[in-house]
Formats: C-alpha cells, sequence, structure tokens
C-alpha cells in the first residue's frame, strides 16, 4: 500500500473519490428526507412533453405561494435526468456568466428558482419526486468525528479511517412541494 500511496496524484484521487461518495449518501439521505416530508405531494403523475413538465412545476410554485412563502425566498428545484430534459427549453440559461452557480450543480432559473440537476431523486413505484423547497425547509448537520491513522491486521501499510455522521429533519413541510411523475 505505502508503495501505491507513493504514486503521484493517487492519493487525492482516492480522496475526491470518497468525499464525492459521501456527499452522494448524504444527497440521496437528504432527497428521501423531502420527498417523504413535503407539505404538499402530487398524486403520480405521467409527464410525456416539456409543456406537461411546465404545468407540473407551475403548479408547485402555485401551491408553495398558497402556502406562504414568497417570491422572496431562496427556492431551488431538484430534478431526475430525464425530467430537465424536458425541462431544458423554459431555463433561463446561466452558462456564460455564471461558471461557478454551473460548477456547483445550478442549471438555471425557472420563476424565483435555481434549477438543480440530481440522480439522487427519491423515486418510489417507478414515481420520481421532483423537489421545489426553499433553502429553510429541511435542517441538515453533518460533520466528520474523528479520523485516525492505523495499521491494517496482516498489512505492511497505513491506512485512515474516519466517522462522518449526519442527520436531518423536514422542518417546514409548507415550504416543500413534492412532483411525484414518471416518463411516458
Amino acid at each position: 500500500m505505502d508503495k501505491a500511496q507513493s504514486v503521484e496524484g493517487l492519493m487525492p484521487a482516492l480522496s475526491e473519490e470518497t468525499t464525492r461518495g459521501l456527499a452522494e449518501m448524504m444527497d440521496t439521505f437528504i432527497a428521501q428526507g423531502l420527498a417523504l416530508g413535503g407539505g404538499y405531494v402530487t398524486t403520480a403523475k405521467t409527464i410525456t412533453s416539456e409543456d406537461d413538465a411546465k404545468k407540473a412545476i407551475d403548479d408547485l410554485f402555485v401551491q408553495l405561494w398558497k402556502r406562504g412563502v414568497s417570491t422572496r425566498d431562496k427556492v431551488t428545484l431538484y430534478m431526475t435526468p430525464w425530467f430537465y430534459d424536458l425541462f431544458q427549453n423554459k431555463l433561463v440559461s446561466l452558462k456564460t456568466d455564471n461558471d461557478d452557480l454551473v460548477a456547483k450543480g445550478v442549471l438555471g432559473r425557472y420563476r424565483s428558482a435555481w434549477c438543480k440537476m440530481s440522480n439522487n431523486i427519491f423515486s418510489d413505484s417507478g414515481n420520481d419526486h421532483i423537489i421545489l423547497k426553499t433553502s429553510k425547509a429541511f435542517a441538515f448537520a453533518n460533520g466528520v468525528e474523528g479520523m485516525e491513522a492505523y495499521r491494517p491486521e496482516k498489512r505492511f501499510s497505513d491506512a485512515i479511517k474516519g466517522l462522518n455522521t449526519y442527520g436531518g429533519k423536514m422542518v417546514r413541510p409548507k415550504e416543500c412541494a413534492v412532483l411525484k411523475c414518471k416518463q411516458g
């Protein structure tokens, strides 16, 4: 292992991969919490066109506004890749002026919402759960509790182990609307 660790660039690459994997697990956890805790959840719909996608998202906005969400609140829309593919023509492009936002996963804005695509959207019974929420709807905390070097048994190498803990809770369900849908 020491020999492998001495290969230039290997450890940073492995560290980045581990960080990405942990982030994906946390995103999946948050997506499930949002999908199951939303204050408004549609009946299952089949989305076949960009007009269907736009209408469904517009209905989610109306539901948030009816529940007291302001047009000034920070709102984010999380979509699956197939839904984004239908909805993309309705977005205002940010790429030309906002490379930093695109690097963070923001694909554009629609109405007052930042639009993001994710492979970690919660799905059950063949229905994906598209999420429209304020930044205050779900509370999430995480932290690395500790890291320590150790020597794996029967090995002549060192390793590092750590404990990353996280948790979350829907704290303002009225500020989260969920579209249950499948591709038609």
